[in-house]
């Protein structure tokens, strides 16, 4: 069986320790007499708080990718490498409909541009763009991996618990 003190504990030291903030916002949120994590289970087995944590959630998903969309491409002209890179992206024929074919065409045309980029074909700025945003994505995939597993995570633990009442 899993000790549910331990687990509190370790959440304690390991995930917030370097935000006392968010320890203590979380912990006021809950009620009391509750632990860390027995207290975000409670929140967010109220329906209105759910609710609100998978607006967050969606906002999360999408908001910082039309953020970066806006950056990109604000940024990329800005260069002669990058307005010959966007020709280029312009130029390609991709498709949205057809076959494994199509798709198959598509990828291979975004792996020639992504491996262009890489060799600095369109500049050191456009390079440094495309860093920046294989940054961003990796970031914004964990962040949406996390949220979106605490709301699953707290899901399941309270529909455990409502079947063991």
């Amino acid at each position: 069986m899993c000790d549910m003190n331990a687990i509190e504990q370790h959440v304690n030291e390991v995930v917030l320790a370097g935000s006392p903030g968010l320890k203590g916002m979380l912990l006021a949120a809950a009620p009391s007499d509750t632990g860390l994590l027995d207290g975000i289970f409670q929140l967010l087995a109220d329906p209105a708080i759910r609710g609100n944590y998978l607006i967050f959630c969606f906002a999360l998903m999408v908001l910082p990718m039309i953020g970066l969309a806006v950056w990109y491409h604000s940024n990329i002209n800005k260069t002669e490498g990058g307005r010959q890179l966007m020709e280029r992206q312009n130029a390609s024929k991709l498709q949205t409909k057809g076959s494994i074919n199509t798709a198959y065409r598509n990828v291979n045309e975004a792996s020639s541009l992504a491996r262009d980029i890489e060799s600095g074909a369109y500049g050191e700025d456009a390079k440094a763009m495309q860093h920046k945003v294989y940054w961003v994505v990796g970031l914004w995939v964990v962040a949406i991996t996390v949220a979106f597993g605490i709301l699953i995570w707290a899901d399941e633990v309270n529909r455990a618990v409502s079947a063991a009442t």
